[in-house]
């Protein structure tokens, strides 16, 4: 559990959806340098992939995390920022799934292993299941959506504002 002098930030996020890749390129690189680095807000991310796009790109994340066992955050999320810094590439075409290959290929994925991956029912299965228990357990409606310490945001947040909420939180965290 984190500290008191700690905050909680939970984003939920499918990799389909444009203003969860705003929040990726404009915000979060600046809530990890004054935030996450300095052991202010603990972040967890957590996949809610709104459409079959999105769960393929997750599926292939994961695979890539799990292909690099030492270092499988970090290859996960390195996946993530590349998924979204190329969200347009993919997101939107109907043949997601080439371009998504095409994409795995560049980061040193096989072509057999990418159509693994995503033909992993059991992962597959995983992964819907999280998303429905978030959907009914927390009224999750929409991409992205965050809990600061209990507190919901859905939509895109800026860096400013969110940087006000968080403050704000960790003030009532310090009292």
């Amino acid at each position: 559990f984190p500290s008191h002098d700690t905050s909680v930030m939970i984003e939920y996020a499918s990799l389909s959806c444009p203003h969860c890749a705003s929040f990726a390129r404009e915000s979060f690189e600046k809530l990890k340098l004054e935030f996450v680095d300095t052991g202010k807000v603990r972040f967890i991310f957590r996949s809610f992939p709104l459409n079959q796009a999105a769960l393929v790109a997750d599926m292939f994340a994961t695979c890539q995390a799990n292909a690099n066992k030492s270092e499988a955050t970090e290859k996960y999320f390195a996946t993530i920022k590349a998924l979204y810094k190329t969200q347009d590439s993919w997101a939107f075409d109907a043949k997601f799934s080439d371009k998504l290959e095409a994409i795995a290929g560049l980061d040193g994925m096989s072509s057999d292993k990418f159509k693994a991956c995503i033909s992993d029912k059991k992962m597959q299965e995983q992964k819907l299941v999280s998303r429905m228990e978030a959907e009914k357990g927390l009224q999750l409606k929409s991409a992205p959506t965050f809990f600061i310490n209990g507190e919901i945001s859905e939509g895109y947040i800026d860096f400013a504002t969110l940087k006000n909420i968080i403050e704000k939180k960790l003030t009532e965290a310090s009292k």
